[in-house]
């Protein structure tokens, strides 16, 4: 009867052993699917991270690109403006010994009038 009570007593002890280690093992199992998602979490932010760096880095480009754009067309509607060249008129008179009696020989027309002007 003894050995019937201690064989039964010994069953009982080594089931219950093995469910603490069917629980410890389901336990880490379960530990391992949460590690692997939070692990899946992570690389999906850093990937947003990425994309979101590769978006600011196109907006930032395509500004550039803009405000460059802008300075060539400042530059290009400034150089296509007309300048403004003032045309002078040489008097050369034919002898020189007269030159001194009006004081116009070599100087440009508006030169002239502007001294007389004054």
């Amino acid at each position: 009867m003894k050995s019937i009570v201690l064989t039964g007593l010994l069953s009982v002890f080594l089931l219950t052993a093995c469910k603490k280690d069917d629980q410890v093992a389901e336990k880490s199992l379960e530990q391992q699917k949460v590690e692997f998602q939070m692990r899946q979490l992570d690389i999906e932010k850093q990937k947003l991270a990425i994309e979101k760096e590769k978006m600011a880095y196109e907006a930032q480009k395509k500004a550039d690109s803009t405000v460059e754009a802008e300075k060539a067309k400042t530059v290009a509607a400034a150089n296509a403006k007309p300048q403004i060249i003032r045309e002078t008129h040489t008097v050369y008179r034919d002898t020189p010994s007269q030159s001194t009696s009006n004081g116009n020989y070599c100087f440009p027309r508006y030169y002239n009038e502007e001294k007389r002007h004054k």
